[in-house]
């Protein structure tokens, strides 16, 4: 494995391969994994095939599909444009079902490669990218209405379809800023922007956390004086050229936002924040991969005495970032009128527990690696073989969840034992 991750046509070609297994069951059933969302992606999708018949090339109102209720609002908060090559494709084809599984398979090599590409050029460390890469996009899930909990497998059920891949995306846009602010290296201006402007295009409620996250790095940057004028240069210039990359986009459709009333998107309350044990089940649950991989290498790190100070901040930094997004112990419901028209749920956020999730295992299984030379063969194939069962709607995640409930509940029912014995002997 080394001598192909140290080349980089074998790196394409591994990612390559990754995405078209991991969507090989349904290439192969030439068939669609649907949920609720699904049949709304389709019909935008449809809607925009129906606009290009009719001589709208950058429809601005859905008008064809019954997705019409928002009016303007819903273009502006979920863009198509980056869903043209689809469109033609499925135009091309005439094969609906076999454009989209092929466009979701050049998403997740893309994805693949874009996340490798920016943690070994601010690194340049090529296990440790490759790690990242695979860790990040096989275990970025979101939400929890899949037991399935894995990204790729999210974006074959087109559940939250677009925020979805603007999660996948959402390393390079962080870590590029990161890599200008805190390691005051610029060479990563160009490839923020780029990536930014894909955000844009594909899901503002995600891009209002991303920007959300750069601010807060650079407020954290200025109270350490780690910003000088040459870093707030490179950051006006990429904030430029993002606008500049979607202006098309943008400016259109803050001109209609002014001019018009929009509907706010459809918000559950209940999605902003939940209890405590919820979050803990988030942590804890054995349906999501990537906090098993934490719990399991800080026992080996522990173990083999290399947990050191940067996997404390890590692992910390990941369980607090779980209850900022997921836990009442943060005040959303201060915040849920006014980001209910844009953020919708909180799950949208998932990138940044994902973010140091998968930096943690990266790091961790770097290390091991010194001791355990398998070790990285090993965490690949687990998570390669965990994306492909959930493709294929196999069992392996709801067993789990299966053995939680029972073990919760044997654990309840010894607990209500316990605290009864005492009232029984009294009785």
């Amino acid at each position: 494995m080394k001598k192909y991750i140290q080349s980089y046509l074998g790196l394409h070609l591994i990612f390559l391969i990754i995405a078209m297994i991991l969507f090989l069951p349904l290439l192969l059933n030439g068939e669609l994994v649907t949920w609720r969302d699904s049949q709304f992606h389709i019909a935008r999708f449809h809607e925009l095939i129906m606009a290009q018949q009719n001589g709208h090339f950058f429809p601005d109102i859905i008008k064809y599909s019954g997705t019409n209720s928002w009016g303007y609002g819903l273009n502006f908060f979920y863009p198509t444009y980056l869903f043209y090559p689809l469109i033609f494709l499925w135009r091309l084809t005439k094969l609906p079902v076999t454009s989209i599984l092929i466009f979701d398979i050049i998403v997740v090599y893309f994805a693949l490669w874009s996340n490798f590409a920016i943690v070994y050029k601010i690194t340049s460390k090529i296990k440790l990218a490759f790690t990242f890469a695979l860790t990040y996009v096989l275990t970025a899930a979101i939400g929890n209405a899949i037991l399935d909990n894995v990204a790729v497998v999210r974006i074959a059920y087109m559940t939250q379809y677009a925020s979805n891949i603007v999660i996948l995306l959402a390393p390079v846009v962080v870590l590029s800023f990161y890599n200008i602010i805190f390691l005051h290296d610029n060479r990563t201006w160009l490839r923020a922007a780029i990536y930014s402007s894909f955000a844009v295009m594909l899901s503002i409620p995600t891009t209002l956390g991303i920007v959300l996250t750069v601010l807060c790095m650079v407020v954290v940057a200025y109270f350490k004086r780690q910003l000088s004028i040459n870093n707030m240069n490179q950051l006006l210039r990429s904030v430029l050229l993002t606008l500049g990359l979607s202006a098309a986009f943008v400016f259109p459709f803050i001109e209609q936002r002014l001019a018009n009333n929009w509907a706010n998107l459809p918000n559950n309350p209940d999605l902003f924040g939940a209890n405590f044990s919820t979050v803990l089940m988030r942590i804890f649950n054995l349906s999501n991969v990537l906090s098993l991989l934490i719990i399991g290498l800080t026992a080996l790190l522990i173990f083999y005495k290399k947990f050191n100070y940067v996997y404390k901040i890590l692992g910390l930094s990941y369980i607090v970032a779980l209850l900022f997004l997921y836990s009442n112990l943060f005040p959303w419901y201060l915040f849920n009128r006014e980001l209910s028209g844009a953020l919708q749920m909180t799950y949208r956020w998932h990138f940044m527990p994902a973010i140091l999730g998968s930096l943690f295992v990266a790091f961790a299984v770097t290390d091991l690696m010194k001791i355990k030379q398998k070790m990285l063969p090993i965490v690949s194939v687990m998570l390669i073989y965990l994306s492909f069962n959930g493709m294929m709607l196999n069992t392996v995640a709801k067993i789990a969840m299966l053995m939680v409930l029972i073990m919760q509940r044997t654990i309840l029912l010894h607990l209500t034992r316990i605290i009864l014995k005492p009232i029984h002997c009294l009785a």
